[in-house]
């Protein structure tokens, strides 16, 4: 970890997960791990209601996770 509480993630997690420069990343904890999850921006939940019965039933932390493919 850097001076400035920065971190490097290796080439093959940051290709395995899709991740490119400047994509946001959410941090946890975890008894005594740091989880950190990619972040989707909003442009991805452009039309996602458009269908929304699929979401009927559902909490909202449910239809998120679902959107975020799995993430809660």
């Amino acid at each position: 970890m850097s001076s400035k509480g920065q971190v490097v993630l290796m080439k093959g997690v940051r290709d395995k997960l899709g991740l490119k420069a400047g994509d946001k990343l959410v941090e946890t904890v975890q008894e005594n791990s740091i989880v950190l999850r990619p972040v989707k921006s909003t442009k991805a939940l452009f039309g996602v209601l458009k269908n929304s019965n699929g979401f009927r039933g559902k909490s909202t932390d449910d239809i998120v996770a679902e959107i975020n493919g799995g993430w809660k």
